[in-house]
């Protein structure tokens, strides 16, 4: 009788230890599901270390250290709550636009792929994020899966919105878009920062907005080009302590023309002095962390709505898209696995070391 309960002792020992073992090799695959799919670890890992570097931004009157923006409240709730909700959010977004993206009939040429594989592939490879992704868990294949998610939200929008589609943007919106966003402008800018590195407005203020008032006089009595020519040199040797000289081969590549717009990605300030601007005048604005001496002319007959056609919708529709995206979302049942979140607590992200 002594015998047996010393086996079944030993068994019973045997088993707290097999378990605990296993419990050591514990390294679920998936964390939750959303609308039924398994959401695999990979991509949480990804979308959760996004949303604690978006808390630190967060955090941006807070001096943080990494992980120490756990310890905070952002919007009034805990941080790591914070976290948790926006990863939820990031992984029900992939999801709704996978879905969509199923749904609309869209697919990518074997060529684009390739083409995406590459590009990320390099970046993976040769701009230092390989090992900081690897110490978090995260594979090129997680790192692919959610770049290549991000491109199919960009395809269901221009699905969604461009002409034809369930939500398409109608000519008359497009052309009065173009008409109040964009605008032409010939231009120079003065240099950003000195020979030091210090940006030029910061270390030499009054220097630089009086150089800037004497370019616009001479733009409204004589023109962009000439400003640059007769005055440019006393910007170049501020900038670089030293005496430069331009000439007209200089200013070929510094005085551009371009169409400028928001929706082509320039600067609210700039686009906003541009646009508040009557043709054929000049002016100048702080914007991009130097000074713009600028006249506005007239959109040259090859800026049209056709020729920015992609960017007008987008523009137009980031707002509805948003809005779409957040009514899809809003359905999508969360099953969350509390032992598989609890072990890939974001406590364990890991930073690039500074």
């Amino acid at each position: 009788m002594k015998s047996n309960k010393l086996a079944r002792a030993a068994l019973a020992a045997l088993l707290i230890l097999s378990l605990a073992l296993a419990g050591c090799g514990y390294n679920p695959e998936s964390v939750m599901t959303i609308g039924g799919e398994a959401v695999p670890a990979g991509r949480w890992l990804y979308l959760q270390m996004s949303a604690v570097s978006e808390a630190v931004t967060e955090l941006d009157d807070v001096t943080v250290n990494g992980l120490d923006v756990l310890e905070h409240d952002i919007d009034g709730v805990s941080a790591r709550d914070w976290v948790r909700d926006k990863t939820i959010e990031s992984c029900k977004r992939y999801s709704f636009i996978e879905n969509e993206f199923e749904r609309l009939g869209l697919a990518y040429e074997t060529s684009e792929l390739d083409s995406m594989k590459y590009s990320t592939q390099y970046t993976w490879d040769y701009y230092g994020i390989k090992d900081i992704y690897e110490q978090n868990g995260i594979s090129y294949d997680s790192f692919f899966a959610v770049y290549l998610n991000r491109m199919k939200e960009t395809k269901v929008l221009e699905k969604l919105f461009s002409e034809g589609g369930e939500l398409a943007i109608s000519p008359e919106d497009k052309q009065t878009y173009f008409n109040e966003n964009f605008a032409q402008y010939e231009y120079f800018k003065l240099p950003e920062n000195d020979a030091s590195g210090f940006n030029m407005l910061e270390n030499h203020p009054t220097e630089v907005r009086e150089l800037a008032s004497r370019m616009l006089e001479k733009a409204e009595s004589d023109g962009i080009r000439a400003a640059y020519l007769e005055l440019y040199s006393e910007a170049l040797t501020l900038a670089q302590d030293t005496e430069t000289v331009v000439d007209e081969e200089s200013a070929a590549s510094a005085v551009s023309s371009s169409t400028i717009s928001e929706a082509l990605g320039y600067s609210e300030p700039l686009v906003s002095a541009v646009l508040a601007t009557d043709i054929n005048n000049c002016s100048t604005v702080e914007a991009d962390n130097t000074i713009y001496i600028f006249r506005r002319t007239a959109l040259p007959s090859d800026s049209t709505v056709e020729t920015y056609d992609d960017s007008i919708v987008a523009a137009i529709a980031e707002q509805p898209f948003e809005d779409y995206i957040a009514e899809g979302v809003a359905s999508l049942e969360v099953v969350p696995d509390e032992k598989a979140l609890a072990y890939y607590s974001p406590d364990k992200v890991v930073f690039p070391q500074q």
